[in-house]
């Protein structure tokens, strides 16, 4: 066990590698919700490289912001930008990664979008109604990944739950298609946790659910 792995208050890796990396399915479409530019955007990257080169996965949609929420959000620009340094690099080794990257643009394996959606202020659960355009999309994936604590307030209704409320339950009208929310705790509401866990935690941090300390990998499926 990783000295780390007692900081994430629920874990459902097992159940996102059989669903992503086991399944028979031929055309696996993977949707990311981005989070932050800098090097969590390279490692989103990486991540998305990996699906396409050992998953099996044919395309790879990420979804970014228009306008920043926050200022380190990632843009169309911050995307096109990393891409190009990576493929413009003196390193050989980072120059025929970000040429392969460039090459997954070109021929349509990566795509970018900037939905209006991301920049609203609204949560998850109004888009059937608010943008029914972009649901229909997302029931195209085989997963969506929703990265950080903002995209993860905005999938649970940005209410302050029960932390046992199941994490199906806070997600509201929001179920187009399977989804993983990968989050650190850095705002006072969390779901999914079992019972115990929250006060094991609170003993342990007084501020454990805003001081990015703790983490939570939740996966649901309406299958």
């Amino acid at each position: 066990m990783h000295t780390l792995d007692g900081f994430i208050l629920e874990d459902d890796t097992e159940k996102v590698f059989s669903h992503l990396v086991l399944s028979s399915s031929n055309n696996k479409i993977v949707d990311i919700v981005m989070d932050n530019s800098g090097y969590e955007l390279l490692s989103d990257l990486c991540l998305a490289d990996f699906m396409v080169v050992k998953c099996s996965v044919k395309g790879v949609n990420f979804r970014v912001k228009r306008m920043p929420w926050f200022v380190s959000d990632v843009t169309p620009l911050d995307f096109s930008q990393a891409v190009y340094l990576m493929a413009n690099h003196s390193d050989s080794d980072f120059k025929r990664v970000g040429v392969r990257w460039q090459n997954y643009l070109t021929s349509g394996v990566w795509k970018v979008y900037d939905d209006v959606f991301w920049t609203l202020g609204l949560s998850y659960g109004h888009m059937p109604e608010a943008d029914p355009v972009l649901y229909d999309r997302l029931k195209q994936s085989h997963l969506i990944l929703f990265k950080g604590d903002l995209n993860y307030r905005k999938l649970i209704q940005d209410y302050v739950w029960d932390p046992t409320v199941s994490f199906s339950a806070s997600l509201g009208q929001f179920r187009p298609a399977p989804l993983l929310a990968i989050r650190t705790c850095k705002s006072d509401t969390v779901t999914g946790l079992k019972h115990g866990v929250a006060e094991s935690a609170e003993t342990k941090s007084k501020d454990w659910l805003i001081s990015g300390e703790y983490a939570v990998v939740q996966f649901y499926t309406p299958l």
